[in-house]
């Protein structure tokens, strides 16, 4: 078997919508572009799609196991109305692993039918790496904390293109769940005019669940997002759920709306969380757990 010789700094094109990873197949799929370009070194590298690849849906499945992103990498689908989901006859996984040392970028992607109940962080994508998210839609993922996106020790951004709806945690953060692991590093996730909707979670943060770090909401909507739970506990937080030590920043008057939850329908503030600058709230209540 001939090896594939590739230089530093890849701009790959992918050709198949199938789960493939061979040298000698003809073809390229998306996880072997992601391989080849992270083993040629830490990038940038830029991945791109041919254009019979659109409207295609790609179905992960086949190795087993999410594409882990390692290096300074961007997944551009951008215009090609490019779906990346789960095969669901290949058991639970993730779609993406974005580890520790990746500076990462998604744009113009679907990802969708990821994680499952088998999946314990990020249904799509499960992120200790900064990434970045321009005009992406994640929709219908599920997992255990963060259905559509779990982020851990990391940076996250998404634009006004960034669509994160239907996803389902079956504990917290229905769309999107935020925690700090590492004692030296506070996550941020900034929303810049991003859409977090008809997101659920069977607890707490129904839309959004931040455990430790900043949310930074510029214009962003959150809306009918739902915490509840069949079994006759208080939820909170059906829009936002904001514990101890945490910072939710209101910048450009973002919306709170039509959210759902036993207390603080649009946004629950554990005692000592903080809340900076203005929201505007439509059919929804705030719940501050601090003294006047």
């Amino acid at each position: 078997m001939e090896d594939r010789v590739v230089p530093a700094n890849l701009m790959l094109v992918v050709d198949t919508e199938l789960d493939v990873d061979g040298p000698n197949d003809g073809v390229t799929g998306l996880r072997e572009a992601i391989r080849l370009a992270q083993e040629a070194g830490a990038g940038p590298h830029m991945i791109t799609f041919a254009n019979t690849m659109n409207g295609k849906v790609f179905k992960l499945g086949d190795a087993g196991t999410e594409i882990k992103l390692t290096k300074t990498i961007t997944i551009d689908g951008l215009g090609k109305n490019i779906t990346v989901e789960r095969d669901a006859t290949k058991g639970d996984i993730s779609l993406f692993e974005v580890q520790q040392t990746a500076v990462a970028s998604i744009i113009g992607l679907k990802l969708q039918k990821g994680g499952g109940t088998l999946v314990f962080h990020g249904g799509a994508v499960v992120s200790s790496g900064n990434l970045t998210l321009q005009d992406c839609t994640f929709q219908n993922n599920a997992a255990s904390f963060g259905g559509g996106l779990s982020v851990t020790d990391a940076n996250v951004t998404a634009n006004s293109g960034v669509v994160i709806q239907e996803n389902t945690a079956n504990l917290a953060g229905g769309g999107i769940y935020i925690r700090k692991v590492n004692a030296e590093f506070a996550p941020i996730v900034e929303l810049t005019g991003a859409t977090v909707s008809a997101n659920t979670a069977a607890f707490t943060g129904g839309g959004i669940h931040l455990l430790n770090g900043d949310l930074r909401l510029d214009g962003a909507l959150i809306c009918c997002n739902n915490a509840v739970n069949n079994f006759s506990e208080a939820t909170r937080g059906g829009g936002v759920f904001a514990a101890d030590g945490t910072n939710v920043i209101a910048k450009n008057n973002p919306t709170i709306a039509s959210n759902s939850a036993m207390t603080g329908d649009g946004l629950y503030l554990e005692v000592g969380a903080a809340r900076t600058g203005t929201s505007t709230y439509v059919e929804d209540s705030e719940y501050d757990g601090n003294p006047a």
